[in-house]
């Protein structure tokens, strides 16, 4: 993928994938997965609030998502076009 499409990254013992159809984040050392939207907004894309795990939604700090990882996911989303 090229920044115009998203990307992934590693941080520390999670990784997080962006792209136009939403963010997937976990850690690295299990199968769990969270996912949330991106948003596209006049001036660049975002990221949403409300974190899912395919059972239960909320914000990322009830499923232990760190804010690192939720501030990498941003990051990327606002380098994409």
């Amino acid at each position: 993928m090229t920044g115009h499409e998203g990307g992934s990254k590693t941080v520390g013992r999670w990784y997080v994938e962006v792209s136009p159809l939403g963010v997937i984040a976990g850690p690295l050392e299990s199968g769990a997965t969270y996912t949330t939207t991106t948003i596209r907004f006049p001036i660049g894309w975002r990221v949403g609030k409300v974190w899912s795990n395919g059972v239960a939604s909320g914000p990322p700090e009830i499923f232990g998502i760190p804010r690192r990882v939720v501030s990498a996911a941003a990051g990327i989303a606002r380098q994409m076009q």
